[in-house]
């Protein structure tokens, strides 16, 4: 597990392939699950089975370390945390994502979510089976948000998948991608 490092990627900021600095809005290694009377999502089934042996922070296809949860222990979450750094009006979040190839014993699909503060930042449904998938994923915020604002991610999954959810970022207005 890379705890340490995910810590310390958390608190540090980089110049991106564009030459404009960018800072990390969350790290790895700090996302804690949230109890039902926590969880602002409205499709959490009755009865969840999550135990923490099913997530963890690996290193991903990328070779950067990411947050992982295995949906062959865990069919549904949400993860909470606190953003480590102010998003300008204008600014702009980014983040890497992916997922093993998908399977389940029958078609179904998957429910991920990423929200900060009342912004949805991404909310996507992918059909299972699927090939596996790692992306990225860039949107400007219109409203600005200040560090220590309640980020949450969620999955909703059936059957017995690997998803990772990578660094998520800011980069000032004007950073152009």
């Amino acid at each position: 597990m890379l705890s340490s490092l995910g810590l310390l990627l958390a608190c540090t900021s980089a110049t991106d392939d564009t030459g404009v600095p960018r800072q990390v809005l969350a790290g790895p290694s700090l996302w804690s699950n949230v109890s039902e009377a926590q969880d602002p999502f409205d499709d959490r089934p009755d009865a969840v089975d999550c135990p923490s042996s099913s997530w963890a922070v690996e290193v991903d296809t990328a070779g950067e370390p990411a947050f992982e949860l295995d949906t062959g222990q865990c069919d549904y979450a949400t993860f909470h945390q606190v953003s480590l750094a102010d998003v300008q009006a204008g600014g702009t979040v980014g983040l890497s994502w992916g997922h093993s190839a998908l399977t389940a014993d029958e078609p179904a699909s998957a429910h991920i979510s990423l929200r900060l503060d009342t912004q949805v930042l991404w909310d996507s449904t992918v059909a299972i089976p699927a090939d596996a998938d790692q992306t990225g994923y860039e949107q400007v915020l219109s409203t600005p948000v200040p560090a220590g604002a309640d980020l949450w991610a969620h999955l909703h999954n059936h059957g017995d998948n690997t998803w990772n959810l990578g660094e998520i970022w800011t980069r000032p207005a004007g950073g152009s991608p």
